[in-house]
């Protein structure tokens, strides 16, 4: 009777050891997605902050070639 119990809990560890490692796996692979994409989300707030550069020296221009303008 202790036999087949024995055999029953080794095979239920073995599948128990075989789901963890996959387990660790594919949380691994989450977390590479996750740096993945927290790494895109930088570069996107830095171009955006880049824009926003742009647009104001791009708007000292407009106003400065319009003052310029303005004088002559």
């Amino acid at each position: 009777m202790v036999g087949p119990k024995r055999r029953s809990l080794e095979e239920a560890e073995a599948t128990l050891a075989t789901q963890m490692a996959r387990l660790h796996e594919k949380q691994a692979e989450l977390q590479a997605i996750t740096d993945k994409l927290n790494a895109l989300k930088d570069q996107l707030k830095t171009k955006e902050e880049e824009k926003v550069v742009s647009q104001h020296k791009q708007l000292q221009l407009h106003y400065h070639i319009m003052f310029s303008e303005s004088k002559i």
